[in-house]
């Protein structure tokens, strides 16, 4: 998956794109570009494939991962990434 950030109004934007050519994109806030950075490097070295980019990676969107609803169904694994990257990353 490639993953870009680009700074836009005050925040920014988070853009990936899949392995299958499809994407999915949000405006992030101004501190969440350190935390989504977090993740990837968290999920990566833990090798967490059900991890917030992994995720996305299967199909979820950027929004859908920010809801209350979807974030109760995910696997224990994303709520573990998920603290870690809170943890490591200290905005």
């Amino acid at each position: 998956m490639r993953i870009r950030i680009t700074k836009e109004h005050g925040g920014h934007r988070l853009i990936c794109k899949r392995r299958n050519g499809t994407y999915t994109q949000n405006a992030v806030g101004a501190s969440l570009p350190y935390h989504d950075l977090a993740h990837y490097v968290v999920e990566r070295e833990l090798h967490l494939e059900q991890g917030f980019f992994g995720l996305i990676n299967e199909g979820y969107t950027i929004a859908q991962l920010g809801g209350a609803a979807i974030i109760r169904t995910l696997p224990p694994v994303a709520l573990a990434a998920e603290v870690l990257a809170r943890t490591t990353c200290r905005d």
